[in-house]
């Protein structure tokens, strides 16, 4: 009969340490300069209209044509964030999206081909989505409890910062150099995005996990969030 009592499975826990407030913040505002720097484009595009028409010698439709690739790149990577979501870390889908978003703003300054330069503005809408979904997400869940508000509003100021950001560049650079503008937006994106790569190789080995109200909530970056 004794032998017919199945023993309790015993699950290793694996070691732990706190996660503290400084390590939300920190998080936080990394999270927040991804999504700054990637509208730097933006504000790129909206000081620079009349140089960029004059230099690829584009009508007011061709030129329209920028923003309608964004547009289709946006929606379709709020298709596909969904699906990949479903099998890799949401951490190292926005990593993956972050870095490639950074080698396409390099091909800005290769070719002043019109048609390859609005494919590539498609593709940075691709990459630029995923950061925006996320970075809500991730404030909502993991965002210090009495500031959590206070957090998400921000989000939307650091894009406006980051457009405010790009035409400032324009005005340092000239608008005649407005390509600069994307090398100097690709640069800054990927430093941050190392931050955060280290940062996550680094607790991936630790694991972690952090104690708010009585309720403990495990972050691991092998996790799906």
């Amino acid at each position: 009969m004794e032998s017919d009592i199945k023993k309790p499975e015993i699950k290793k826990i694996p070691k732990t340490i706190k996660l503290s407030r400084y390590h939300r913040i920190f998080l936080f505002f990394i999270l927040v300069g991804i999504e700054s720097i990637m509208n730097v484009s933006s504000g790129i595009f909206s000081s620079a209209t009349k140089e960029i028409k004059r230099q690829l010698n584009l009508s007011d439709t061709k030129f329209g044509s920028f923003g309608t690739s964004n547009s289709i790149g946006r929606v379709i990577s709020s298709i596909l964030f969904g699906i990949i979501n479903q099998k890799v870390s949401r951490k190292w889908t926005v990593i993956l999206f972050v870095s490639f978003h950074s080698l396409f703003l390099f091909f800005f300054k290769l070719t002043m081909n019109a048609h390859i330069l609005i494919f590539m503005r498609g593709l940075l809408g691709l990459t630029q989505t995923t950061p925006s979904v996320y970075v809500p997400v991730w404030t909502n869940q993991f965002g210090l409890s009495n500031y959590k508000t206070i957090q998400i509003t921000s989000i939307q100021f650091f894009q406006t910062i980051g457009k405010l950001f790009g035409q400032l560049i324009n005005l340092v650079i000239g608008l005649e150099n407005w390509k600069d503008g994307f090398i100097f937006e690709g640069i800054i994106l990927l430093i941050i995005c190392g931050l955060f790569i280290i940062y996550n190789l680094i607790m991936s080995k630790t694991g972690e996990k952090f104690e708010e109200k009585n309720k403990i909530i495990e972050f691991k970056m092998d996790a799906n969030m």
